[in-house]
């Protein structure tokens, strides 16, 4: 079950964690989930080429996001303003970081993000602070992200505790087997909606696609998704995107990433063969079972975790 919750006070009530972020007085909650027993991979460094390094801190999990309309400047600001606040609290900062010296779309898809629309990350500006303290009961831990769209700001932390304080559950995580109500947003947006949420949020599903039983081979088609990003990338030649390909967590995980990845490649192939784009508008990468929007527990959430977004890199 989740809760959507608007709050619009610089420091939220109600809310006993072990660190609660001063926001804009424009800040809307969007989720808050709390997981017992659980743990948390903190990022402590940056995308090395290979991996991502993490340090996993148990305890009781905090995930909470925010949308700032009113009162956002830039993200530069937020995360000093938050980096600051985390030191008062007692943290040392482990890492801090920006899009691409944090690794770039690498850093982004092996971190812990929370899926659209709880949390949007523009791959161009995007900022990450990693930080740990000795609590009362042993060891505290908190990721915060911040990042930007068109006309908003976006903030998620993520923090972890021995024992969960007192507090007024505000929502709870989804159970196992359960599924989310409209796993997959974008499938009720049409062809003709697409460019404005990518424009908005970052990133899209193309939801319409389909590949051929057993391969990464486009089907024939055809698919509107992919003529109208077609002549928007045609019309506009500064714009960059990423085609991400994903898979549910059938199989072992190279394998998928590289099945994600061949997926990507063919949707990429059929934009540029078939619709013009030219190919240096247009990467293709491939992330596996790293990211899902659902459980992959239940056939709803495979199905909506198999999917290809398109990532805006270079907004219009």
């Amino acid at each position: 079950m989740k809760c959507a919750i608007s709050i619009c006070l610089a420091v939220l009530p109600n809310v006993a964690l072990a660190f609660t972020p001063e926001l804009p007085s424009g800040a809307l909650q969007l989720s808050a989930y709390t997981s017992e027993g659980s743990h948390y991979e903190l990022p402590i460094d940056v995308f090395d080429g290979a991996q991502l390094p993490t340090a996993r801190i148990k305890g009781t999990v905090y995930r909470d996001t925010w949308r700032i309309e009113e009162g956002f400047v830039s993200t530069t600001d937020l995360v000093t303003s938050l980096e600051q606040q985390l030191a008062q609290a007692g943290y040392d900062i482990v890492l801090t970081c920006e899009s691409d010296a944090c690794g770039g779309f690498d850093f982004r898809f092996k971190t812990e993000i929370l899926p659209p629309p709880e949390m949007f990350v523009d791959l161009s500006d995007y900022r990450f602070i990693s930080a740990r303290r000795a609590g009362v009961n042993g060891p505290e831990a908190v990721g915060v992200m911040v990042s930007q769209t068109a006309i908003a700001g976006m903030v998620q932390v993520i923090q972890v505790a021995p024992r969960a304080p007192s507090q007024e559950v505000l929502a709870k995580p989804p159970e196992e087997g359960d599924v989310r109500p409209n796993l997959r947003p974008d499938t009720d947006i049409g062809a003709t909606n697409l460019i404005s949420r990518l424009s908005e949020s970052g990133h899209v599903v193309l939801a319409d696609l389909s590949f051929e039983t057993g391969s990464s081979r486009l089907a024939k088609g055809p698919f509107e998704t992919l003529k109208t990003l077609s002549e928007f990338l045609v019309s506009n030649p500064d714009i960059r995107v990423v085609l991400v390909g994903h898979t549910d967590n059938s199989g072992d995980l190279d394998k998928n990433i590289e099945l994600s990845k061949k997926r990507a490649e063919s949707v990429q192939t059929r934009l540029s063969d078939t619709y013009g784009v030219p190919i240096a508008q247009i990467q293709a990468r491939g992330v596996g079972y790293l990211a899902p929007l659902g459980s992959n527990a239940d056939p709803a959430g495979r199905d909506a975790n198999r999917r290809v977004e398109v990532v805006l890199l270079a907004a219009p």
